[in-house]
């Protein structure tokens, strides 16, 4: 695997800053991509960064 992906709800806005302090990329919005808890479709924000560049990222974070 090459690519790491990750995606959360885009109300969680938490989520999202720790994406970017890992290194990750906002790769774009999925309009009603999920159900949230209560099933209601919900935007979702999703990240992407390389494998290589997530090493890269935690020697110099970590």
């Amino acid at each position: 695997m090459d690519l790491i992906e990750a995606s959360h709800h885009t109300e969680n806005s938490g989520s999202g800053k720790v994406m970017k302090k890992v290194g990750m990329s906002l790769e774009g919005i999925k309009r009603e991509g999920a159900k949230d808890n209560e099933g209601n479709l919900c935007d979702i924000a999703t990240y992407s960064i390389f494998k290589a560049d997530w090493e890269k990222e935690k020697l110099y974070n970590f």
